[in-house]
């Protein structure tokens, strides 16, 4: 009798400092459980992880329940009972994340600093991007919309956004997408079998822009667009993402609009002075490294004070404006 391989999958989440993968921020705490043949078998991977000279600033505290104080004594990313540990629990299972972009990019910033090897994109499964495969038709594609539509309780989460509890949160949202453990019917064998079929897609979240004569600074562009996208997506719960003349998967009703509008007006500028050779690509990049800068900040501030946000996107306007 020939023995049925097993199917071992892990759901990873991560807490970080903020948004740059590839600026200031750093992950301050991973939480990864183990599936097998799409069942929680209770083996599971938890570090808090001491960001470098960074801070937690308080909202990032509010959101998460980490303070400064509980990663003073912790170990760095690069230390080996971080990232050896951590890459001996993942093994060649695949990666299930939700809202597996930004995840992705945070790993694999922090692999690169530690001189690892990064997982590359089709390790990855994105429950966000799987549970719009579904036609569910909701508002929102957040993981507490997502665990609200499956009635999975978030008791656990209502406290902090933890790191392990998201894990746990989203491998029980990838168990009803998959109609796993018994609970296909919930969404029948037809969207089951659709979102099967996407996971072997792994479509590309971003279509180039730029072109042949753009260069080398048009594809570090592209990397600081998919940066801010991901940001946007991760606060929206939608697959944000720019289109030629409107964001895509926002509503212009949101308090991510207008941020999102900005973004995509200092692109096209930032572009545009790219294809014409007029100024230095280096000074161009600079800029827009700068402004991602504030863009990130506007996002974060957005979710918790719109007031402030507003104010400090007015004063971001007439900066831009005295450029000109």
């Amino acid at each position: 009798m020939i023995k049925k391989r097993q199917v071992r999958e892990v759901v990873l989440d991560l807490e970080t400092t903020g948004f740059a993968y590839n600026g200031r921020d750093r992950i301050i705490e991973i939480g990864v459980v183990e599936l097998i043949d799409y069942d929680l078998t209770g083996n599971e991977f938890r570090r808090l992880v001491k960001p470098g000279r960074n801070e937690i600033s308080p909202r990032i505290t509010k959101l998460t329940g980490i303070s400064n104080e509980d990663v003073a004594y912790e170990k760095m990313f690069k230390h080996p009972s971080v990232v050896v540990e951590l890459i001996e629990f993942i093994g060649d299972s695949q990666i299930v994340a939700h809202n597996a972009r930004f995840d992705r990019n945070f790993l694999n910033a922090e692999l690169n600093r530690a001189g690892e090897k990064e997982f590359p994109k089709d390790r990855w499964i994105d429950t966000l991007r799987l549970a719009k495969e579904t036609s569910l038709d909701l508002s929102s594609y957040k993981l507490d919309a997502l665990c609200d539509q499956f009635r999975i309780s978030r008791e656990s989460r209502k406290s902090n956004h933890g790191a392990l509890i998201d894990a746990r949160l989203t491998a029980r949202v990838y168990q009803r997408l998959l109609g796993s453990s018994g609970l296909t019917k919930q969404i029948g064998e037809d969207k089951k079998s659709k979102i099967l079929k996407a996971r072997t897609m792994h479509r590309n979240f971003n279509t180039p822009v730029s072109s042949s004569q753009s260069g080398k600074r048009s594809s570090d562009l592209e990397s600081v667009k998919a940066e801010i996208e991901a940001a946007l997506t991760s606060a929206t719960g939608t697959d944000v993402g720019f289109g030629k003349n409107l964001p895509k998967n926002i509503s212009a009703a949101s308090q991510y609009f207008p941020i999102a509008i900005l973004a995509m007006q200092l692109f096209r500028v930032a572009y545009a002075k790219i294809r014409s050779g007029r100024e230095v690509e280096f000074e161009i990049f600079a800029q827009m490294e700068r402004d991602k800068a504030e863009i990130l900040s506007l996002i974060e501030m957005a979710e918790y004070d719109s007031d402030a946000m507003y104010e400090k996107l007015d004063a971001f306007h007439r900066s831009i404006n005295q450029r000109r």
